[in-house]
Parts: C-alpha cells; sequence; structure tokens
C-alpha cells in the first residue's frame, strides 16, 4: 500500500539514461566513441522520449513547462499521491494568472467528496 501512495522517483536517472545511452552508443562504448557527433544527436533527440515527470519539482508556473521538461536526476523526487493531487487544485489548473490560487485547503477535501457549498 505505501508503494501506492510513496512511488519510486518519477525522474529519470541513472538507470533510464544508461538504458538510453546503450541503445545508442552500445553496452560498452569507449571514449571515443561519445565522440562521435552523429550518435550524440541521436541520443539527445531520444531524451524527448524519456517520460516526463508527473509531480512539478521545479519552479515551473506552468503545467506546459513541466510537460516539455526533461532532464534527470541522481536522486530524483519521488512520486506522492498529495503531490499529485494538489497540484491540480492551484494555479495553473485553478484560477487566473491575475488571481493565482495558492495552496489548496481543507475544504477542497469536502468538495472532492461532493459537498456542496451552502
Amino acid at each position: 500500500m505505501l508503494n501506492f501512495i510513496i512511488g519510486p522517483s518519477d525522474d529519470p536517472g541513472p538507470v533510464e539514461v544508461n538504458q538510453l545511452m546503450e541503445q545508442v552508443y552500445g553496452p560498452a562504448p569507449r571514449l571515443a566513441d561519445l565522440g562521435n557527433g552523429g550518435k550524440w544527436q541521436i541520443f539527445l533527440s531520444s531524451i524527448d522520449q524519456l517520460p516526463a515527470p508527473q509531480i512539478n519539482s521545479t519552479f515551473a508556473t506552468s503545467s506546459a513547462t513541466q510537460a516539455a521538461s526533461r532532464d534527470w536526476r541522481l536522486m530524483g523526487q519521488r512520486f506522492t499521491l498529495d503531490s499529485f493531487i494538489f497540484q491540480d487544485l492551484i494555479y495553473d489548473q485553478v484560477g487566473t494568472q491575475q488571481k493565482p490560487r495558492g495552496l489548496p485547503t481543507g475544504l477542497d477535501v469536502a468538495a472532492a467528496f461532493g459537498s456542496a457549498r451552502r
């Protein structure tokens, strides 16, 4: 149950980048192989195939910025269910740029369970 709530890192890490490098350069590349400009361009374009993070762990103010983000982290942020839900309850999913919504409140829990505003 805990693995469902607090999952593994959702950022690509060394394992994922290594798998990608092995696809492009082979299982045991030499230093000279890394200088091959054509393979380097293939590697860089392949990075876009890595999954985008689900949790915004940057100072991005837009989910569009997050969706376009492709980088790797040695120790990436772990996926947490509350962060995944909370980021859908604040700006840029709720509110406007002129009146952005900050942190969610306890009333959001009641609203999520169908409680009508009185």
